[in-house]
């Protein structure tokens, strides 16, 4: 009985560090996404700011 015990314990252990991986790909993904959104932006910004200044001259 106890053995069995010990197993179902090694399941739960190895099904939260599954998740707990997964979990942290999704938030580096998350992360790369986020940071690629902010560079886009970032990068629209400055060539709405370049395209402005051109229309000036």
């Amino acid at each position: 009985m106890t053995g069995v015990v010990i197993a179902m314990i090694g399941v739960v252990t190895v099904t939260i560090g599954v998740i707990g991986q997964s979990g942290a790909i999704i938030g580096v993904g998350a992360i790369t996404a986020g940071t690629i959104a902010m560079v886009m932006v970032t990068w629209a910004a400055a060539e709405e700011a370049i395209s402005s200044d051109w229309q000036r001259t």
